[in-house]
Protein backbone atom coordinates (compact mmCIF):
# COMPACT_ATOMS: atom_id res chain seq x y z
CA UNK A 1 0.00 0.00 0.00
CA UNK A 2 1.34 3.42 -1.12
CA UNK A 3 2.01 5.96 1.79
CA UNK A 4 2.17 8.97 1.18
CA UNK A 5 4.22 11.55 3.79
CA UNK A 6 2.50 14.80 5.74
CA UNK A 7 4.15 17.51 7.46
CA UNK A 8 1.58 20.27 9.66
CA UNK A 9 2.62 23.56 10.06
CA UNK A 10 0.78 25.32 12.82
CA UNK A 11 -1.19 23.22 16.08
CA UNK A 12 -3.50 25.94 16.70
CA UNK A 13 -7.57 25.15 16.39
CA UNK A 14 -7.92 23.85 12.70
CA UNK A 15 -4.98 22.40 12.71
CA UNK A 16 -5.25 19.99 15.79
CA UNK A 17 -7.17 21.51 18.85
CA UNK A 18 -10.69 20.95 17.46
CA UNK A 19 -9.51 17.14 16.95
CA UNK A 20 -9.62 17.25 20.48
CA UNK A 21 -13.19 18.70 21.00
CA UNK A 22 -15.53 15.96 21.46
CA UNK A 23 -18.55 17.57 20.72
CA UNK A 24 -17.43 18.45 16.63
CA UNK A 25 -18.13 16.05 14.15
CA UNK A 26 -14.64 13.96 13.96
CA UNK A 27 -12.17 14.23 12.55
CA UNK A 28 -12.24 18.22 12.92
CA UNK A 29 -8.44 18.59 12.72
CA UNK A 30 -6.09 18.34 9.87
CA UNK A 31 -4.20 16.02 12.34
CA UNK A 32 -7.04 13.93 13.25
CA UNK A 33 -7.82 13.49 9.80
CA UNK A 34 -4.11 12.64 8.96
CA UNK A 35 -3.94 10.14 11.43
CA UNK A 36 -7.16 8.59 10.84
CA UNK A 37 -6.15 7.89 7.31
CA UNK A 38 -3.81 4.52 6.31
CA UNK A 39 -2.62 6.09 3.25
CA UNK A 40 -0.85 8.68 5.39
CA UNK A 41 1.91 9.30 7.56
CA UNK A 42 2.74 11.96 9.47
CA UNK A 43 5.92 13.08 9.21
CA UNK A 44 6.37 15.97 11.03
CA UNK A 45 4.66 19.12 12.43
CA UNK A 46 5.61 22.41 13.93
CA UNK A 47 4.63 25.62 15.88
CA UNK A 48 6.13 28.65 17.01
CA UNK A 49 4.03 28.40 20.78
CA UNK A 50 5.09 26.06 23.17
CA UNK A 51 1.86 24.59 24.70
CA UNK A 52 0.93 23.84 21.64
CA UNK A 53 3.95 21.51 20.75
CA UNK A 54 3.49 20.22 24.30
CA UNK A 55 0.02 19.16 23.92
CA UNK A 56 1.21 17.38 20.86
CA UNK A 57 4.16 15.77 22.04
CA UNK A 58 1.83 14.09 25.17
CA UNK A 59 -0.88 12.81 22.68
CA UNK A 60 1.78 12.16 19.95
CA UNK A 61 5.15 11.01 21.03
CA UNK A 62 6.91 9.38 18.17
CA UNK A 63 6.26 12.30 16.07
CA UNK A 64 9.01 14.92 15.43
CA UNK A 65 7.79 18.44 16.38
CA UNK A 66 9.78 21.40 15.48
CA UNK A 67 9.86 24.73 16.67
CA UNK A 68 9.01 26.63 13.40
CA UNK A 69 8.49 26.21 9.95
CA UNK A 70 12.09 27.62 8.99
CA UNK A 71 13.58 24.04 10.64
CA UNK A 72 11.10 21.81 8.69
CA UNK A 73 11.55 24.11 5.50
CA UNK A 74 15.56 23.40 5.37
CA UNK A 75 15.14 19.94 5.76
CA UNK A 76 13.07 19.77 2.82
CA UNK A 77 15.57 22.35 0.82
CA UNK A 78 18.52 19.85 1.88
CA UNK A 79 16.34 16.58 0.87
CA UNK A 80 16.64 15.09 4.68
CA UNK A 81 12.86 15.43 4.75
CA UNK A 82 10.45 13.62 1.36
CA UNK A 83 7.16 15.47 1.65
CA UNK A 84 4.05 14.66 -0.44
CA UNK A 85 1.46 17.04 1.20
CA UNK A 86 2.50 19.95 2.84
CA UNK A 87 -0.37 21.47 5.44
CA UNK A 88 -0.37 25.53 6.22
CA UNK A 89 -2.48 26.13 9.16
CA UNK A 90 -1.42 29.24 10.82
CA UNK A 91 -2.73 32.69 10.67
CA UNK A 92 -3.51 34.10 7.71
CA UNK A 93 -0.61 36.93 8.32
CA UNK A 94 1.73 34.17 8.06
CA UNK A 95 0.93 32.34 4.90
CA UNK A 96 2.65 34.42 2.49
CA UNK A 97 6.09 34.44 4.24
CA UNK A 98 5.47 30.02 4.44
CA UNK A 99 3.83 29.87 1.07
CA UNK A 100 7.08 31.86 -0.59
CA UNK A 101 9.27 30.13 1.15
CA UNK A 102 7.95 26.78 0.52
CA UNK A 103 7.07 27.11 -3.52
CA UNK A 104 10.94 28.67 -4.09
CA UNK A 105 12.05 25.15 -2.33
CA UNK A 106 10.04 22.84 -4.16
CA UNK A 107 9.82 24.05 -8.02
CA UNK A 108 12.88 21.72 -8.66
CA UNK A 109 10.89 19.24 -6.99
CA UNK A 110 10.46 15.94 -9.72
CA UNK A 111 7.48 14.41 -8.54
CA UNK A 112 3.69 15.60 -7.20
CA UNK A 113 3.53 17.73 -3.81
CA UNK A 114 0.34 19.01 -2.64
CA UNK A 115 0.44 22.61 -0.23
CA UNK A 116 -2.69 22.79 1.49
CA UNK A 117 -3.08 25.86 2.70
CA UNK A 118 -6.17 27.12 4.97
CA UNK A 119 -8.63 29.63 4.05
CA UNK A 120 -7.80 32.61 3.06
CA UNK A 121 -4.89 31.58 0.82
CA UNK A 122 -3.20 35.41 2.19
CA UNK A 123 -4.41 38.03 3.64
CA UNK A 124 -5.87 39.91 0.49
CA UNK A 125 -6.08 39.19 -3.60
CA UNK A 126 -2.63 41.11 -4.69
CA UNK A 127 -0.03 39.14 -2.77
CA UNK A 128 -2.54 36.13 -3.29
CA UNK A 129 -1.61 36.92 -6.90
CA UNK A 130 1.55 37.31 -5.92
CA UNK A 131 1.95 33.78 -4.48
CA UNK A 132 0.78 31.94 -7.90
CA UNK A 133 3.37 33.89 -10.08
CA UNK A 134 5.98 32.27 -8.16
CA UNK A 135 5.10 28.61 -9.40
CA UNK A 136 7.09 27.11 -11.82
CA UNK A 137 6.99 23.43 -11.27
CA UNK A 138 3.91 21.74 -12.46
CA UNK A 139 4.19 19.30 -9.62
CA UNK A 140 3.28 21.96 -7.46
CA UNK A 141 -0.46 21.69 -6.72
CA UNK A 142 -2.00 24.34 -4.28
CA UNK A 143 -5.34 23.89 -2.57
CA UNK A 144 -7.19 26.15 -0.30
CA UNK A 145 -9.43 24.68 2.63
CA UNK A 146 -12.81 26.02 0.94
CA UNK A 147 -14.07 23.25 2.85
CA UNK A 148 -17.66 23.59 1.43
CA UNK A 149 -16.31 22.34 -2.10
CA UNK A 150 -16.31 18.57 -0.42
CA UNK A 151 -19.64 18.86 1.10
CA UNK A 152 -21.63 16.85 0.56
CA UNK A 153 -24.77 18.89 1.41
CA UNK A 154 -23.18 21.81 -0.52
CA UNK A 155 -22.86 19.96 -3.69
CA UNK A 156 -26.07 18.45 -3.69
CA UNK A 157 -27.87 22.01 -3.00
CA UNK A 158 -25.22 23.02 -6.44
CA UNK A 159 -26.78 19.84 -8.48
CA UNK A 160 -30.06 21.13 -7.17
CA UNK A 161 -29.49 24.81 -8.31
CA UNK A 162 -29.99 23.33 -11.90
CA UNK A 163 -33.25 22.60 -11.39
CA UNK A 164 -35.15 25.64 -9.78
CA UNK A 165 -34.82 27.85 -13.18
CA UNK A 166 -33.23 31.33 -13.37
CA UNK A 167 -31.68 32.07 -9.82
CA UNK A 168 -32.97 35.36 -9.08
CA UNK A 169 -32.30 35.82 -5.76
CA UNK A 170 -29.75 34.45 -2.79
CA UNK A 171 -29.24 35.43 0.32
CA UNK A 172 -26.54 34.51 3.44
CA UNK A 173 -26.90 35.03 6.96
CA UNK A 174 -24.61 34.39 9.83
CA UNK A 175 -23.53 35.19 13.07
CA UNK A 176 -20.10 36.12 14.27
CA UNK A 177 -17.82 32.75 15.30
CA UNK A 178 -16.53 32.92 18.92
CA UNK A 179 -12.52 33.01 17.42
CA UNK A 180 -13.53 35.47 15.00
CA UNK A 181 -15.39 38.96 16.07
CA UNK A 182 -12.88 40.95 13.56
CA UNK A 183 -15.64 43.65 11.40
CA UNK A 184 -14.04 42.35 7.92
CA UNK A 185 -15.29 38.43 9.13
CA UNK A 186 -12.82 37.36 6.54
CA UNK A 187 -12.29 33.42 8.11
CA UNK A 188 -16.32 33.39 7.64
CA UNK A 189 -16.57 35.95 4.67
CA UNK A 190 -14.22 34.09 2.41
CA UNK A 191 -16.29 30.74 2.45
CA UNK A 192 -19.39 33.39 1.21
CA UNK A 193 -16.79 34.52 -2.05
CA UNK A 194 -16.03 31.14 -2.54
CA UNK A 195 -19.42 29.84 -2.75
CA UNK A 196 -20.68 33.09 -4.65
CA UNK A 197 -17.65 32.18 -7.30
CA UNK A 198 -18.65 28.57 -7.32
CA UNK A 199 -22.91 28.64 -7.67
CA UNK A 200 -22.34 31.85 -9.99
CA UNK A 201 -24.64 34.10 -7.99
CA UNK A 202 -21.95 37.27 -7.88
CA UNK A 203 -24.60 39.93 -8.60
CA UNK A 204 -27.72 38.36 -6.85
CA UNK A 205 -26.45 37.78 -2.80
CA UNK A 206 -27.58 39.67 -0.37
CA UNK A 207 -25.17 39.00 2.37
CA UNK A 208 -26.06 39.58 6.74
CA UNK A 209 -24.35 39.15 9.25
CA UNK A 210 -26.43 38.57 12.30
CA UNK A 211 -25.73 40.66 15.81
CA UNK A 212 -26.75 37.23 17.75
CA UNK A 213 -25.27 35.19 20.65
CA UNK A 214 -26.06 32.04 19.52
CA UNK A 215 -24.58 30.57 15.96
CA UNK A 216 -26.42 31.18 12.72
CA UNK A 217 -25.14 29.96 8.78
CA UNK A 218 -27.93 29.67 6.76
CA UNK A 219 -27.99 30.06 2.97
CA UNK A 220 -31.86 31.17 0.61
CA UNK A 221 -31.31 30.31 -3.38
CA UNK A 222 -34.91 31.22 -4.93
CA UNK A 223 -34.87 30.65 -8.42
CA UNK A 224 -37.84 30.99 -10.93
CA UNK A 225 -39.33 27.47 -10.52
CA UNK A 226 -38.03 26.47 -7.02
CA UNK A 227 -36.54 27.09 -3.87
CA UNK A 228 -32.96 25.66 -2.01
CA UNK A 229 -32.31 25.97 1.44
CA UNK A 230 -29.02 25.22 3.59
CA UNK A 231 -29.42 25.46 7.52
CA UNK A 232 -28.28 25.07 10.47
CA UNK A 233 -24.47 25.31 9.35
CA UNK A 234 -24.78 23.09 6.71
CA UNK A 235 -26.76 19.70 8.35
CA UNK A 236 -30.33 20.61 7.08
CA UNK A 237 -31.02 20.70 3.03
CA UNK A 238 -34.52 21.53 2.16
CA UNK A 239 -35.57 21.36 -1.65
CA UNK A 240 -38.16 23.49 -2.74
CA UNK A 241 -40.21 23.14 -6.07
CA UNK A 242 -43.13 25.82 -7.91
CA UNK A 243 -47.06 23.99 -8.33
CA UNK A 244 -50.08 25.92 -9.36
CA UNK A 245 -51.11 27.47 -6.22
CA UNK A 246 -54.63 25.51 -4.18
CA UNK A 247 -55.33 29.03 -2.76
CA UNK A 248 -55.03 31.35 -5.64
CA UNK A 249 -56.08 31.28 -8.68
CA UNK A 250 -52.95 32.26 -11.68
CA UNK A 251 -50.55 32.18 -8.62
CA UNK A 252 -48.21 29.40 -7.70
CA UNK A 253 -46.65 28.07 -4.31
CA UNK A 254 -43.43 26.41 -3.62
CA UNK A 255 -43.90 22.65 -2.58
CA UNK A 256 -40.72 20.96 -0.10
CA UNK A 257 -40.04 18.17 -2.71
CA UNK A 258 -37.77 16.88 0.05
CA UNK A 259 -35.52 17.55 3.23
CA UNK A 260 -32.37 15.65 4.02
CA UNK A 261 -29.98 15.53 7.26
CA UNK A 262 -25.99 15.87 7.27
CA UNK A 263 -24.18 15.34 9.70
CA UNK A 264 -20.51 15.57 7.87
CA UNK A 265 -16.66 15.81 8.51
CA UNK A 266 -15.03 17.82 5.53
CA UNK A 267 -11.72 16.51 6.08
CA UNK A 268 -11.92 12.84 5.74
CA UNK A 269 -13.38 13.86 2.24
CA UNK A 270 -10.32 15.75 1.35
CA UNK A 271 -7.54 13.73 2.48
CA UNK A 272 -9.23 11.00 0.78
CA UNK A 273 -9.08 12.99 -2.61
CA UNK A 274 -5.26 14.22 -1.87
CA UNK A 275 -4.74 10.15 -1.98
CA UNK A 276 -6.44 10.00 -4.73
CA UNK A 277 -4.83 12.63 -6.94
CA UNK A 278 -1.26 11.63 -5.93
CA UNK A 279 -2.36 7.97 -7.06
CA UNK A 280 -3.18 9.40 -10.57
CA UNK A 281 -7.06 8.43 -10.29
CA UNK A 282 -7.93 11.86 -10.37
CA UNK A 283 -6.46 14.86 -12.75
CA UNK A 284 -7.61 17.96 -10.18
CA UNK A 285 -8.41 18.89 -6.42
CA UNK A 286 -12.17 19.70 -5.50
CA UNK A 287 -10.51 23.45 -5.67
CA UNK A 288 -6.72 24.89 -6.36
CA UNK A 289 -5.14 28.07 -6.44
CA UNK A 290 -7.17 30.32 -8.78
CA UNK A 291 -10.73 29.43 -6.39
CA UNK A 292 -8.12 31.15 -3.67
CA UNK A 293 -7.34 33.77 -5.88
CA UNK A 294 -10.89 34.25 -7.04
CA UNK A 295 -12.25 33.86 -3.76
CA UNK A 296 -10.34 36.58 -2.22
CA UNK A 297 -10.92 39.21 -5.13
CA UNK A 298 -14.72 38.25 -4.56
CA UNK A 299 -14.54 39.13 -0.81
CA UNK A 300 -12.90 42.52 -1.37
CA UNK A 301 -15.09 43.74 -4.21
CA UNK A 302 -18.90 41.62 -2.88
CA UNK A 303 -18.59 40.79 0.92
CA UNK A 304 -15.71 43.22 2.46
CA UNK A 305 -18.55 46.13 1.73
CA UNK A 306 -20.34 46.83 5.19
CA UNK A 307 -23.38 48.08 3.19
CA UNK A 308 -24.24 44.69 1.97
CA UNK A 309 -22.31 42.73 4.99
CA UNK A 310 -24.48 44.21 7.87
CA UNK A 311 -23.48 46.12 11.24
Amino acid sequence: MKKYNVIVIGLGLIGMKYGLDQKRKQPASHIAAILENKNLELIGVCDTEKNARDIFREKYKEIPVFDNFSDITNKIKQKEIVCDIIVISTPDSTHVTILNSLIEDLNKIEKPVIIFCEKPLTPDSKSAQQVKSLIKSPNITIAVNHTRRWSEIWNEAHKLSKDIGIIRNTAFYFSATPENKDVNQIRDGIHIADIMNWFNILEKTTINRLDLPYFIYDFYIWGTKGKIEILSNGQTLNFFKSKDSSRYEGFQDLELISTKKYNESFFNKIYKEFVEFLNGNISSLSTNIDDGVSALITFEKYVFDLGKYGK
